[in-house]
């Protein structure tokens, strides 16, 4: 019998500290209503099927099958059908990280479909645990979010995650929040 052992090297990543805080798995069609919100935590939204509009901070953006929407805490946004044609996604919502590198924007879209097979695997892995409520089943669904994660930050090289506290804003502090951190890039003085 052969013997073939492969060694691990160590991780240069990061522990990734992410607390998945709910699953969603939703077709929109004529019913939903299309409220703009924010929450003190990220999201994430996976397009499996059809396609869309996502209005994030005023601008309407279309979104089409195997397109990854991830937005920041405390951006202002929501989901809504083209020609109220339905499409079906799976959103995540995602606590304690920051996605970055999304050249000065608080959300990114990308496109996974080359990777569909992995992503969709671990978000249906995680629907399923919510579903079925097995005992750990917490424990299980953020291992596979982590690994989501991991996946996410190998697939593209233009992704970043940060650690960030969980915050409570309002709307009105939120969008003041986003506009110094956009626009003051240096610290502020009295002189």
């Amino acid at each position: 019998m052969a013997n073939h052992r492969i060694d691990l090297s160590q991780s240069t990543l990061p522990t990734i500290d992410a607390k998945l805080l709910y699953i969603t798995e939703a077709e929109y069609d004529t019913d939903w209503h299309s409220t703009p919100h924010i929450h003190p935590f990220a999201e994430l939204f996976c397009i499996t099927k059809g396609k869309g509009s996502f209005w994030i901070e005023d601008t309407l953006y279309e979104v089409n099958e195997d397109d990854i929407i991830l937005i920041n805490p405390n951006v202002n946004h929501t989901e809504m059908a083209i020609d109220k044609k339905p499409f079906s996604y799976i959103a995540l919502g995602v606590g304690g990280i920051n996605f970055l590198s999304f050249n000065d924007n608080n959300f990114a879209i990308v496109n996974y479909q080359e990777y569909k097979h992995e992503i969709l695997y671990y978000l249906k892995s995680i629907v399923i645990e919510g579903n079925n409520k097995e005992p750990h089943y917490q424990e299980i669904a953020n291992k596979l979010l982590e690994i989501l994660l991991i996946n996410m930050l190998r697939r593209s090289k233009d992704l970043g995650l940060e650690q960030v506290e969980d915050s409570h804003l309002s709307l009105q502090c939120a969008v003041v929040k986003q506009y110094i951190d956009r626009n003051f890039h240096q610290d502020i003085t009295l002189e």
